[in-house]
């Protein structure tokens, strides 16, 4: 639902990646940054944490741009 909202007559992978980038912006980097804060861990570990979580969302998003590519906005 999300996606379909901001789908562009574009190409879909620029547009899947957009998509994994702005939902790890606010997914990913909140809650391993509060992690960060409030548990002691290491800032590596946060780091690669966030770099390896936001890497799955730019496949995933990927993923959604692909299956959503021959759908018709309303």
């Amino acid at each position: 639902m999300v996606y379909s909202r901001g789908v562009e007559a574009k190409p879909w992978l620029g547009q899947g990646i957009r998509f994994g980038v702005v939902i790890a912006l606010l997914t990913v980097v909140p809650t391993y940054v509060i992690y960060y804060v409030v548990q002691p861990m290491p800032g590596m570990l946060v780091v690669k944490q966030i770099v390896f979580d936001g890497a799955l969302l730019l496949v995933l998003g990927a993923v959604v741009a692909y299956l959503y590519r021959n759908q018709q906005r309303p």
